[in-house]
């Protein structure tokens, strides 16, 4: 079965660009292996054939292999933002709507909850419009009814914000009044046209998508994203997604949570968005990222390492660390390394050495969201997947770590 799984992990990186790698183990295969029986074809190499040769096999395997997990007003500190965000902004009109974009959108949970945000804005359905993407069928069907179980009501407020009506069988349905303010679509993220001028949203959310992407998919996703998002305007990802790696020059909010930042209002350049990062060779060297001009420097004070955005500069800023590394000064080496990550975000190295810093101070969560940020510049690097498999058997998360532990075999396998 390998083999013909190998292939049908081939396609869905080409056309999705999903890194069955950051699936868990077995994820494609399984997949696979269902589909084969529900089709009552002889084996995966059929499946193979029918997924090549019938359009309508395609829509079916992606529901199978999406992750859609979310809820309500997930982790609250985004709406929040986008409530802020919406308040002080400019000034919507009908024909100049504040627009959200919601990618992927899941089973819908993220769009209702903004629409809600909106609602509550003062906004009407011809100045506020939410664009909800995805590329499972399955779940935009899921999303266009509005209608969810506990499990989406996890935030205490989410049912009197969304107005919801409590259903015969237990489930409850997101308020008539909030359905003017949501599209759906059924289109892939890195494919998603708006139909409009660019750029034309106020507000993006594009919440843990970055994690189950190729190093290729990141860049064309980095760059659609930005190229959708007004000056001026909010950019949300996923927890461990760093701003600083993806949208280098987008300002950080400072709410607890928010896991959002603001595009440059002036329209300028916004810093280097990183090439397509490699995978970490069998060298283990550093991905670099591109070295576009941000801007004039400030002269460094005599007698320091200069802090330029460059990738060389990081590198020369990570020697220096390493050195006091070895000296046992975990002080002096995290300050640098936060330097060196200043001027390279997409540097590897800078990151793994961060994160062991950390975690050797026992800082245990800034460790482990800083091992989640390398292995989602590269998924296969073996320390990081170690030490995280460590992290997380100390948290009681057996199955992760074991999980993790797998991929780290798989990597040192694939780099001997």
């Amino acid at each position: 079965m390998t083999r013909s799984v190998d292939a049908v992990e081939s396609v869905l990186a080409a056309r999705l660009g999903l890194d069955a790698e950051s699936l868990s183990p077995g994820a494609v295969e399984r997949a696979v292996a269902r589909r084969t029986q529900a089709l009552d074809l002889d084996g995966p190499c059929r499946y193979l054939a029918r997924l090549l040769e019938d359009g309508t096999e395609w829509p079916a395997l992606v529901d199978e292999v999406v992750v859609p997990e979310t809820w309500l007003f997930r982790d609250g500190g985004p709406f929040e933002e986008l409530a802020a965000h919406v308040r002080s902004g400019r000034a919507p009109s009908a024909d100049e709507p504040y627009r959200v974009l919601s990618m992927p959108c899941a089973s819908g949970e993220e769009a209702w909850s903004a629409a809600a945000v909106l609602a509550e804005a003062g906004l009407s359905p011809r100045e506020a419009l939410v664009d909800a993407v995805d590329v499972s069928r399955r779940l935009v069907e899921t999303a266009r009814r509005g209608v969810y179980g506990a499990p989406s009501f996890r935030s205490p407020e989410a049912e009197v914000r969304l107005g919801a009506r409590r259903l015969e069988d237990g489930r409850r349905e997101v308020d008539a009044s909030l359905r003017p303010y949501v599209r759906f679509h059924v289109e892939n993220a890195l494919e998603f046209e708006a139909g409009l001028p660019l750029p034309c949203y106020d507000a993006v959310f594009c919440r843990n998508l970055l994690i189950y992407l190729t190093p290729e998919a990141r860049r064309r996703l980095t760059l659609r994203a930005d190229r959708l998002l007004r000056p001026g305007g909010l950019m949300v990802l996923g927890h461990a997604e760093a701003f600083t790696t993806f949208f280098p020059g987008y300002v950080p909010s400072r709410r607890p949570r928010a896991f959002a930042a603001q595009k440059p209002a002036d329209g300028v350049e916004r810093g280097r968005v990183p090439a397509v990062v490699p995978r970490e060779s069998r060298g283990g060297s550093t991905p670099r990222a591109s070295t576009r001009s941000v801007g004039p420097r400030t002269p460094a004070a005599p007698g320091t390492v200069p802090l330029s955005s460059s990738p060389e500069a990081g590198a020369a800023l990570l020697v220096e660390a390493r050195r006091l590394a070895n000296a046992g000064e975990r002080a002096s080496v995290e300050r640098l390394c936060v330097r060196a990550l200043a001027a390279d975000p997409a540097s590897v190295d800078a990151r793994l050495l961060l994160a062991e810093t950390t975690l050797a101070a026992g800082d245990s969560p800034r460790a482990e969201a800083e091992l989640e940020r390398v292995l989602y510049l590269a998924p296969r690097n073996e320390t990081a997947l170690l030490l995280l498999a460590r992290l997380r058997d100390r948290a009681g998360d057996r199955e992760a770590a074991a999980r993790l532990r797998g991929r780290a075999r798989r990597a040192a396998r694939a780099a001997s």
